[in-house]
């Protein structure tokens, strides 16, 4: 059976009425670029900016996606008010907790989450608008699930190729010095209310048109159909296979429990596909029953996930990323278990249950959701205590524990940090109290340990200079020992320094190159005079290809020489063109 859904034709009035919300959504859009860039409100406020943002993107977008002139009023547009209420929420409560005025993607998981949660509100409305009452049919509901994804997809695609054929359109009369449609298609007063609007006559086209939908829908259903038996093949070879193995390599890759919970993921989607409401067979009888029975091998995956998962969580404690996987181990497990449960006990009528397991999930979902931007699962401040439980029970250390953590995981965890300052036994410790005075001061820095305190006499004591002899200045050393990246490298691995005058103005410049036992040098920075620190650190791309101990080698046969660049740099006026990078073309 195939649950296609279509839709008549909209009238005139509720094409106008789209068409309206979408400029409105345009000029929004907009007004925030605009004032962002001339900072004007809501600049300035992390919160307004992100409420304002979140609500021309998706109020404007579930209207666009659902809204007809002949659906009851006291039924829709309720729906509507109290989504946008949630999403507010979500954005509020988000901007809020997480101190987005001095770092940023450390919320990852928000905005992935918001279009989980509205794809599943609309798919919901229009079913509850096409049936008239509560629960949907799950045959309505699974058929406007399909219908909207496939029509915001198509949308989008007909949105990216507009815009492609207007940047044609601009560089075809750029050929003939006339810029003025470039400039125009440029302008941003100009493409977010027209991309808008070719969205929204696309959404428009593709919600009406079955045969396109329908038979992209069709397609996928197709190559998912063959796809289906390959990965539940794969699922009962991999189990068959770990009596051999053993479990312990499955975490010792460092990604295992992600890749179990990809592929039973996966999995579920393509038999939720395939079998749809589980009223028709897509298979012979062999091969269907095959594919029901070994579903249930993907508990055994999903059951080894968690207990990855929960391996990390007890030796490392609490992360927003762990919360997010027992979350993700927690649905995809309450999906494989009902499934496998239906199989079992209802295995001549399991398709009357099979819609109410997936109304039921759905619904479950979007709780979780919402609930992961209240306090009663906020990931920011379960993992932040998480983190402080573990330092009380001394199963971590003073002198070891992760301050930039806290730092990075919001208001909260800053939060926790003025109080740690307080401790007794960080007040009086000088060390301790810079480490956390360091991670409240660098909250945004996300890629390295902002906290790391290098003694700049070990420091210097640590990296081997040359040329032989050469004298390298203190103030060199308090510089350096203040990069964290480098210094805390310098620290663990060999590290050489060479001075060198590179610009021949009589005062050394300092390259530092970094390596590990004998494997290769993977990279080097210039140290010049200059800046309001006295030096400044510039990162060379270029590399040696060369091992480190042949480095060594050369750098103590001082075989080192400034050889002039292939072409000088070109200064015509005021401007400056570095030829000096040109290469040799093969």
């Amino acid at each position: 059976m195939e649950l296609s859904i279509s839709e008549s034709s909209l009238n005139r009035r509720a094409r106008l009425t789209i068409g309206l919300i979408a400029f409105i959504q345009g000029m929004g859009l907009f007004y925030l670029h605009h004032a962002l860039d001339n900072h004007l409100w809501p600049d300035g406020s992390a919160i307004a900016t992100t409420v304002f943002g979140m609500f021309f993107i998706v109020v404007p977008g579930m209207i666009v996606m659902t809204y007809r002139d002949d659906y009851e009023p006291k039924r829709y547009w309720p729906w509507i008010v109290v989504a946008a209420i949630i999403f507010l929420w979500l954005a509020y409560h988000n901007a809020a907790s997480s101190d987005t005025t001095r770092f940023y993607g450390e919320r990852f998981y928000f905005l992935p989450a918001c279009a989980l949660l509205a794809f599943i509100s609309l798919f919901f409305l229009k079913a509850w608008m096409r049936d008239g009452h509560w629960p949907p049919k799950y045959e309505t509901q699974f058929g406007f699930s399909w219908h909207n994804f496939l029509a915001f997809a198509l949308a989008w695609l007909f949105t990216l190729i507009f815009w492609l054929v207007l940047q044609l359109w601009g560089a075809l009369f750029k050929v003939v010095d006339i810029d003025l449609f470039q400039d125009i298609f440029r302008e941003e007063w100009f493409f977010y209310p027209v991309l808008s609007l070719a969205f929204a006559y696309a959404v428009v086209i593709f919600r009406t048109k079955i045969n396109a939908v329908g038979a992209v829908q069709r397609i996928l259903r197709s190559l998912i159909s063959v796809l289906l038996p390959l990965l539940l093949i794969i699922a009962v070879m991999f189990v068959s296979v770990l009596p051999f193995t053993g479990v312990d390599l499955i975490w010792q890759k460092g990604y295992g429990s992600d890749t179990l919970l990809g592929f039973v993921g996966l999995s579920l989607f393509f038999f939720n596909a395939v079998y749809q409401d589980a009223k028709t067979e897509p298979y012979s009888y062999g091969v269907s029953s095959f594919l029901k029975y070994s579903l249930l091998v993907l508990n055994v995956l999903v059951l080894l996930a968690a207990y990855g998962v929960w391996l990390r969580v007890a030796q490392y404690g609490l992360t927003i990323e762990r919360i997010l996987a027992i979350v993700i181990v927690f649905v995809i497990f309450c999906y494989s278990a009902l499934y496998s449960l239906t199989i079992l006990s209802r295995p001549m009528y399991w398709e009357i249950y099979f819609g109410k397991v997936n109304t039921s999930m759905a619904l479950l979902v979007s709780l979780i959701i919402v609930l992961l931007f209240t306090p009663v699962l906020d990931m920011a401040r379960l993992s932040v205590d998480s983190q402080l439980a573990r330092l009380e029970r001394n199963e971590v250390s003073l002198e070891t524990f992760d301050f930039a953590y806290l730092a990075r995981s919001g208001t909260y965890g800053l939060r926790k940090l003025e109080e740690l300052k307080q401790r007794p036994d960080i007040a009086k410790n000088e060390k301790l109290l810079k480490k956390v005075e360091s991670a409240i001061e660098n909250k945004y820095r996300r890629y390295y340990r902002p906290d790391t305190i290098v003694d700049p006499k070990v420091l210097a004591a640590k990296v081997e200079v040359f040329p032989s002899g050469a004298v390298v200045p203190q103030d060199f050393w308090n510089f350096a020992s203040k990069q964290s990246r480098d210094a805390e490298s310098c620290l663990k691995n060999r590290c050489f320094l060479l001075a060198v005058d590179l610009n021949k103005d009589g005062v050394d410049e300092y390259l530092l190159f970094r390596g590990a036992g004998n494997q290769w040098v993977y990279s080097s920075h210039v140290y010049k005079k200059g800046g309001e620190h006295g030096y400044i650190s510039q990162y060379i791309s270029d590399s040696l290809n060369i091992k480190v101990d042949d480095l060594v080698a050369l750098l103590t046969e001082n075989k080192v020489e400034l050889k002039e660049p292939n072409y000088m740099n070109l200064k015509i006026g005021d401007k400056l063109l570095n030829t000096s990078s040109a290469r040799d073309q093969y």
